[in-house]
């Protein structure tokens, strides 16, 4: 051997472990990767380290494109989801991909801030829930977005505005539309109609008092009659530019509806109630969507998971008409099948729950025998299809008969 070459028993036991448990791991997701190459693949190691307090993270798993990034501020956001007391052990973050290959393997180590070992529990809970979290933070490396405002597209908003506007006391109407974001900002376009009252200050006045993170930036303000020769009729097109770090998600993409919503909450304390023209379902979809968000704090779930479930609701009117309660059972009973990996029943007077797992989305012919009676949500996690489903019934026969065509479904 020579002189400055380096021997394997030289290597701190604790790299020793690491590198073994690495190439294991890349084996793994190799070996799956070749059986199912269109699949996502995640192996994970949790394991202390030599130091007692500190927790070693061993994450494997293969890209689909090569537009898909995960870091270590992903892993430890993944790690902080459940414990969000964790940091990172400093010079510990160890990220190995060769070349253009699509498997990486990622090692970080974490501790507590009180420096307290982790139990043989949470490391439990770590290995259960750390691969859904981590596939929702792969992020996706895309252009910006750019939308640039459609002149004829404001005059035909301008001219529907106007119309809804047919007594004095009618509100101020409203369009929000996305525009276009850049490294730190999201962009809206606003159209505004309302009526000019003599004792009321002009819009741009107006716009210039916000004390928030919306910044307006006003375009122009066009006259477009005189209602009842009295007060004028006017259009105002502004633009609106917030901050998105507040609206990224696990995965760091944007949640544009959010925060669409954030700029129509802080638009009402400036300006006072109006007409949110084109924005009202996406409105009760949040405000449905937080009350289901709410009844379920306490409960240790995926956010991702949640907007999946809720947003795959079928038939689209159950989005709003569902009864939150209700749709929590049901999201709950859906954690409980993901869980133990089996379909579950649950019958109460007036309705069904049930979830099934099948190894292929259920064809159309399974869907079209169920009842009408019903609210639907599907969700693909790795190689299971999950199907949530509530029959409302308050006929036993007809509750026999639903539990056993889920019975029908093929698992895997």
């Amino acid at each position: 051997m020579k002189k400055d070459e380096l021997c394997w028993q030289d290597i701190p036991h604790n790299l020793q472990r690491i590198l073994a448990l690495q190439y294991r791991v890349r084996q793994e997701i190799s070996n799956e990767v070749k059986s199912s190459p269109s699949s996502r693949h995640i192996t994970l190691k949790v394991f202390q380290t030599e130091h007692p307090s500190n927790l070693g993270v061993l994450v494997g798993l293969n890209f689909l494109t090569n537009k898909e990034l995960l870091s270590e501020e992903h892993l430890l956001q993944a790690i902080q989801s459940q414990f969000p007391e964790s940091q990172v052990v400093k010079d510990s973050f160890i990220s190995q991909r060769l070349g253009s290959e699509n498997i990486c393997t990622l090692y970080l180590e974490v501790k507590k801030l009180q420096n307290q070992p982790f139990t043989a529990q949470e490391m439990r809970v770590l290995q259960q829930t750390l691969p859904t979290n981590i596939q929702d933070r792969i992020e996706q490396l895309m252009p910006s977005v750019f939308m640039p405002r459609n002149e004829e597209e404001v005059m035909r908003n301008v001219s529907s505005l106007s119309n809804q506007i047919k007594y004095a006391y009618d509100l101020p109407q409203v369009t929000i539309s996305f525009e276009k974001q850049t490294q730190s900002d999201l962009f809206y376009n606003l159209t505004l109609v309302h009526l000019r009252k003599p004792e009321t200050l002009a819009m741009q006045d107006l716009l210039k008092r916000s004390k928030t993170l919306c910044e307006y930036i006003h375009e122009r303000t066009k006259t477009i009659g005189i209602f009842r020769k009295k007060y004028i009729k006017e259009a105002v097109l502004f633009s609106v530019k917030i901050p998105k770090d507040q609206f990224l998600r696990h995965d760091r993409s944007i949640d544009l509806a959010r925060a669409r919503q954030q700029i129509a909450a802080e638009l009402t304390s400036l300006i006072g109630h109006y007409r949110d023209f084109n924005g009202g379902m996406i409105s009760k979809h949040l405000e449905h969507l937080n009350a289901v968000q709410e009844l379920l704090r306490g409960h240790i779930f995926n956010e991702s998971l949640l907007e999946s479930f809720y947003y795959s609701l079928t038939p689209d009117v159950m989005k709003t008409v569902l009864d939150p309660k209700l749709m929590s059972e049901l999201f709950l009973l859906l954690l409980q099948s993901i869980e133990e990996g089996a379909q579950k029943v649950k019958r109460h007077p007036g309705y069904v729950l049930a979830v099934t797992r099948t190894a292929n989305r259920p064809p159309l012919d399974f869907l079209e025998a169920l009842p009408e009676k019903r609210a639907l949500s599907q969700i693909q996690l790795k190689d299971a299809f999950y199907s949530a489903l509530v029959y409302f019934s308050e006929d036993s026969e007809q509750q026999d008969r639903f539990s056993s065509l889920i019975g029908t479904a093929k698992t895997e």
